[in-house]
């Protein structure tokens, strides 16, 4: 069959028997244009029962767009067909200790003009194994379709997100000044030639000292601008820790690498770094003269 105009059109077949109608199936109200090709194959021995389906070529391009199967005795229509969604969870960062957050999610994939207010009622559940005592590191948040409901859209496909726990960082400690953390300070400038104790602390939601599972990297030193600002601070003989992670000390609960700068090209600001275990890399800039 091919279509006429743009419109609708029923189709009913009766399948007899003699002169006795033993079987009916009608397909009705299914949209049509003047490029609409329907086939319907063939009726087999076992009549409408085991018929071929309706096939649809809405715009006439060789590719069936819809296949209704025959219901007897009943009336078949074009289902609606509802557009796809995608359902993002929200990352979400948090500090080592915090309770966890109402997770939550974005719907993207609207067509032009929709908004998840227009067409969408109720909302996903959003689900993370992290619970507030969770060590520092990323987890899952999975989101499921909850009471997520729209006429025009379904929720097929479901994207993770992550909640990522960090440790509380309020900057390096004294002998350096952090001026990113307290402005009110100027830059450190040590003399060169001695050591420089490069310590911090780590800290839960509550600012209590914590130690992590695995010892903080230190990073080497990147040189950095000329300077001529005057040495500001002590001059430091402490031994100089070899190796690459920084040292736990029980007693003051903090961290420390004894930077040894001997060697060292003087006049010029160095930036420090220290990569953590929860991903995070902190960094400070002192001067050596």
């Amino acid at each position: 069959m091919n279509g006429q105009a743009s419109g609708s059109f029923s189709l009913e077949i009766q399948e007899v028997q003699g002169d006795t109608v033993v079987a009916t199936t009608t397909f009705a109200a299914i949209p049509s244009s003047t490029s609409t090709i329907v086939t319907f194959d063939t009726l087999a021995n076992g009549g409408i029962a085991s018929s071929s389906p309706l096939r649809i070529d809405q715009n006439g391009d060789g590719i069936t767009d819809v296949n209704l199967t025959p219901i007897v005795g009943g009336v078949v229509t074009l289902p609606v067909l509802k557009l796809p969604l995608i359902v993002t969870a929200n990352n979400k960062t948090i500090v080592l200790g915090t309770t966890i957050p109402a997770l939550s999610a974005t719907l993207s994939g609207f067509a032009s003009g929709d908004t998840t207010t227009s067409t969408v009622t109720g909302s996903p559940v959003c689900t993370t194994p992290a619970i507030s005592s969770s060590p520092v590191g990323s987890y899952p948040i999975t989101c499921t379709v909850g009471t997520l409901a729209s006429s025009k859209y379904d929720f097929i496909t479901f994207t993770t997100g992550t909640i990522t726990i960090l440790y509380k960082w309020s900057g390096f400690s004294q002998p350096i000044n952090d001026a990113a953390y307290y402005p009110m300070q100027s830059m450190s400038v040590f003399k060169g030639g001695g050591t420089v104790p490069v310590k911090f602390q780590l800290k839960n939601m509550s600012g209590t000292p914590v130690q992590s599972q695995t010892l903080p990297l230190w990073l080497t030193p990147q040189k950095g601008a000329s300077m001529s600002a005057a040495v500001d601070e002590s001059t430091y003989s402490d031994p100089a820790t070899s190796g690459t992670t920084f040292k736990w000390d029980a007693a003051s609960q903090q961290y420390i690498y004894n930077w040894s700068t001997k060697g060292l090209a003087t006049g010029y600001w160095y930036r420090i770094y220290v990569k953590l275990e929860d991903g995070t890399m902190q960094s400070v800039v002192v001067g050596i003269r």
